[in-house]
């Protein structure tokens, strides 16, 4: 019986997790388009206050290679700025996520006020 038990309040919690997924997912806003674009590595760019107004942009829709730059096998960095409308709500807020399509090996995400 406690095996059964188990089970059971395993396939409720998945169905649960299912169900916060498609709410997130309805309030998601794409933020695909205008991202500032370098195809190679500098640890300075991951600095808060690092100037990339002279990146070229790209979309993330957009393939890579129609733009130029190489498929795979490289490190590329995206920026991004997001403002958000003060006062924000912070207990709303420890709820944002992100979510990526696909990613070839690993990505790094920073945040910073």
């Amino acid at each position: 019986m406690m095996r059964l038990l188990v089970l059971l309040f395993l396939a409720l919690s998945v169905k649960t997790n299912a169900m916060d997924v498609e709410r997130v997912l309805e309030h998601s806003i794409a933020l695909n388009d205008g991202w500032a674009f370098m195809p190679q590595d500098d640890y300075r760019y991951s600095a808060l206050d690092y100037d990339h107004a002279t990146w070229p942009t790209q979309n993330l829709t957009d393939p890579w290679p129609s733009a130029g730059y190489p498929a795979s096998g490289h490190v590329i960095w995206l920026r991004k700025e997001l403002q958000f409308d003060l006062p924000l709500d912070y207990a709303r807020a420890a709820r944002l996520g992100l979510r990526f399509g696909p990613i070839r090996q690993a990505a790094d995400v920073y945040a910073g006020a």
